[in-house]
């Protein structure tokens, strides 16, 4: 068990209150990850089960770390903590859509989508156009 999670394991009371430096913060004692399903993402922190909230505070922990893959990843203004029901997946985004997630290196990194084909990825494992296209849909684009 790593720090962050015997830190987040500690802090957690049958009440349904969360403490993270001295930040008190309450959510539904029953609150359990996939409780609340919906088909649209959501920043209602009180729909985030245990596995959201120990994510979310691995992602501000290496927010408030500055730790990034590279100097090309990060957000803009406007962010904000997010879960995604559907895929599980919490992340940070901003106010333009980039979205930031934790890769296997614990670092924040962009995670990129092609418009044209839906494909995804980190940065680091997905080679995109400038205009958010990946190679093949690029390849698509500039023959029309």
């Amino acid at each position: 068990m790593s720090g962050v999670e015997s830190d987040l394991t500690s802090n957690f009371c049958s009440s349904g209150r969360f403490i993270i430096n001295q930040i008190t913060l309450d959510f539904p004692p029953l609150a359990r990850s996939g409780a609340h399903q919906t088909n649209m993402n959501t920043q209602n922190l009180s729909q985030f089960g245990f596995r959201e909230w120990d994510i979310a505070s691995q992602l501000l922990h290496a927010l408030a770390e500055n730790n990034w893959n590279s100097e090309a990843d990060g957000l803009g203004d406007g962010m904000q903590l997010e879960f995604n029901p559907q895929s599980t997946c919490v992340f940070l985004t901003d106010n333009k859509s980039n979205v930031v997630m934790l890769n296997q290196k614990e670092k924040l990194e962009n995670w990129l989508s092609c418009w044209g084909c839906r494909e995804e990825g980190f940065r680091s494992e997905v080679s995109f156009s400038h205009r958010g296209l990946c190679e093949k849909c690029a390849k698509k684009e500039s023959k029309k």
